[in-house]
């Protein structure tokens, strides 16, 4: 176990760095061609899963596109999430990111903060896309989508859970 640095609305934190847990794929639904890359959680529909979402970052999904030289990737992302009711704790906040390799030692390329309250806004869905470009060499490049708490101590991803990955290439 190491530790990282986490950095939320200017306050930084020291956050324990659990063994790389592993991404929720027994029976998920994957296919990864040259051009398009999708991950999606078994019956992808809500309450069908629970995977709990701590202050490290829970690895969530995985898609993989061949990159290169003029060549854009644009990668998806749809989670259904809820804030757990636990007492005196109303408000949630989870950092979504998308690294390009692995978790925390890959390369950061997009983020997102969401959040709600647990009275009233308990069920969310985070969506979001990024386009990801400036290839220097032709790879194939795996984009790792994670997940981890901001503030607040409990919320876990309830399903919907989609992540894909569209490579094309950039005209001239």
């Amino acid at each position: 176990m190491g530790w990282v640095i986490q950095q939320g609305n200017g306050i930084a934190k020291k956050a324990p760095v659990e063994e790389k847990p592993s991404i929720p794929k027994s029976t998920a639904k994957t296919m990864n061609t040259a051009g398009f890359s999708f991950y999606v959680l078994p019956n992808n529909i809500s309450n069908s899963a629970l995977i709990p979402i701590s202050v490290s970052p829970q690895p969530l999904a995985y898609v993989q596109a061949a990159t290169g030289i003029n060549k854009m990737i644009i990668v998806r992302v749809s989670a259904g999430w809820r804030i757990k009711n636990v007492e005196n704790d109303t408000y949630c906040a989870v950092m979504f990111k998308i690294w390009r390799g692995e978790p925390v030692t890959g390369e950061l390329v997009c983020s997102l903060l969401d959040g709600g309250e647990s009275k009233s806004t308990n069920y969310k869905v985070t969506s979001f896309e990024h386009v990801d470009a400036g290839f220097r060499e032709f790879s194939n490049t795996v984009y790792t989508l994670t997940a981890q708490l901001a503030t607040g101590s409990c919320a876990e991803i309830v399903g919907c859970l989609t992540m894909t990955a569209l490579g094309l290439e950039e005209s001239l």
